[in-house]
């Protein structure tokens, strides 16, 4: 393990706390880079530092919640987040969404364009966020969601240029890669959670229900007509079973 990158004398920096601040950055440069042909400059940056502000209190929030016998009574160790350390990935991804939705209507900005290229950000901040924790604990539940994500991103960014060729997804429409890379996410980290059993029991289940809830998203997007698929997947069975017969 290396809980800290540098030690000068009684300052020390530790591997979590210099990947979060790498991870900031990166995602403020590359969310720029992303929106600024869309978007006044001033506002991306505004949205970064309310966003990463937004998904550390909705972390903070729900592990305070998750552990309420441990802070209920001791409300200063709320806001001690050094001497009593602890978040929720979900809490920091549900807070964000619910932020972003916000933001993006209040604005007037498109959710689907800033949820295409925010996701791919996102993944990115997963890995380096995850190289810190990895470095600090050494643990293989930290690596697996590493690996996991960078097969995610790679998954993402393939998807960003080339969705509009999938003649299945009718529609074309931005929005794509937030459903599809979202229910890849939830689906992923539930079966860490499920394999790993690290975190509180019922993470789990709220990402198995939220990787659902994005393929729902999805086939909302792609406005496809469940009847007509239905039809067309009946049709295809029966063919194929008179074939077999």
């Amino acid at each position: 393990m290396l809980p800290y990158l540098f030690e000068f004398g009684p300052i020390k920096i530790s591997s979590f706390g210099f990947f979060v601040a790498v991870s900031f950055i990166l995602a403020s440069f590359w969310l720029w880079k992303e929106l600024k042909e869309e978007y006044v400059e001033e506002d991306i940056l505004t949205l970064t530092i309310d966003l990463f502000l937004a998904s550390l209190l909705g972390a903070r929030l729900i592990y305070l919640i998750e552990n309420l016998s441990v802070f209920w009574f001791y409300p200063l160790r709320w806001l001690l987040w050094g001497k009593y350390p602890g978040f929720s990935l979900l809490g920091a991804v549900l807070a964000g969404l619910l932020f972003t939705k916000f933001w993006t209507k209040r604005k007037n900005w498109d959710w689907w364009l800033i949820g295409d290229k925010g996701l791919v950000v996102f993944l990115a901040v997963q890995i380096t966020g995850g190289i810190g924790l990895f470095l600090s604990t050494a643990s293989t539940l930290e690596l697996s969601k590493i690996l996991l994500m960078v097969a995610g991103l790679i998954i993402c960014l393939f998807n960003q240029k080339h969705y509009r060729k999938f003649l299945w997804y009718k529609s074309g429409k931005v929005g794509f890669v937030t459903a599809t890379g979202f229910a890849y996410f939830f689906l992923m980290m539930a079966g860490l959670e499920f394999i790993f059993q690290s975190g509180i029991y019922w993470e789990r289940y709220a990402y198995l229900l939220l990787f659902f809830f994005s393929l729902i998203l999805f086939y909302k997007r792609s406005e496809r007509n469940f009847r007509q698929d239905f039809k067309i997947f009946s049709f295809k069975k029966d063919e194929k079973t008179k074939t077999i017969s």
